[in-house]
């Protein structure tokens, strides 16, 4: 089972801010194989870097192709965490197209859509958002992977091979108290897993690392391989006082379980 880390772990920006696209973007493909991570999951953050090499015109497509060497495998767009994509349909249903055909060109083989924080949609909207990107990618290879905090059967009908469900254990075990019987009963349809950990405040989950929040990662491991989960999982880890090492430990928590 292949394994990868949400971009900007490796090198960030600011310790105390995640999902951020890193300046040292380029540093983090040279570590991957040496910490013994498969892929890197690029993001689209909400402050759209003009150096995200998704969307920078100015970078060579040949020269970018030799740096990344097919290491990504998948795209978070992050930034509409901040934006409600149907409040403004006409204008991010360009901006989805762009992202789909820049997204092909660096051999990016799935998307994965937050419909949380600002972006969170009732049932109506989301199947409406589902039947926009059924037609958005009809053509495409690449696929999409919707990170939702509610299982609706409504909703999760209209997945298929193209469109499925990004399984986020940390947010899902602070939203629900059955979140892992929610993963055994439609592992069919998700299709990418993010992994993090979170402990508890009176008010909110805090990322935390792997092993040391709610998370009861011996069952859902036990379900992901008798369930024989066949799609990737990206660590999106707490970054601590020291990223690279942390990574390390994480990756290593994770090995242990596979």
């Amino acid at each position: 089972m292949e394994l990868g880390i949400m971009q900007g772990r490796l090198y960030p920006n600011d310790l105390k801010k995640i999902n951020l696209f890193p300046k040292k973007w380029k540093n983090e493909f040279q570590q991957l194989n040496k910490i013994g991570f498969d892929y890197l999951e690029l993001i689209y953050d909400r402050d759209q870097s003009p150096s995200n090499p998704l969307i920078n015109k100015k970078l060579n497509r040949k020269k970018i192709s030799k740096i990344i060497k097919n290491k990504i495998y998948s795209i978070n767009l992050d930034f509409f965490t901040q934006h409600h994509i149907l409040k403004n349909i006409l204008y991010y249903k360009e901006l989805l197209k762009k992202i789909i055909q820049n997204s092909e060109l660096l051999k990016i083989k799935l998307i994965v859509i937050p419909c949380i924080e600002k972006n969170k949609m009732n049932n109506k909207e989301l199947i409406s958002f589902i039947k926009i990107l059924k037609k958005l990618i009809l053509k495409k290879k690449i696929r999409i992977s919707l990170e939702i905090d509610k299982f609706d059967q409504r909703v999760l009908s209209l997945c298929n091979k193209k469109i499925g469900i990004c399984y986020d254990t940390g947010n899902m075990a602070v939203g629900s108290k059955d979140y892992l019987s929610k993963f055994k009963s439609n592992i069919k349809i998700i299709n990418h897993i993010h992994l993090k950990d979170k402990f508890v405040t009176k008010t909110k989950g805090i990322n935390c690392r792997l092993g040391d929040g709610i998370v009861k990662f011996n069952k859902f491991f036990s379900i992901l391989k008798s369930k024989k989960y066949n799609g990737k999982i990206t660590l999106e880890t707490n970054m601590g006082k020291k990223p690279l090492l942390e990574a390390k430990k994480n990756l290593k928590f994770v090995r242990n379980f596979l």
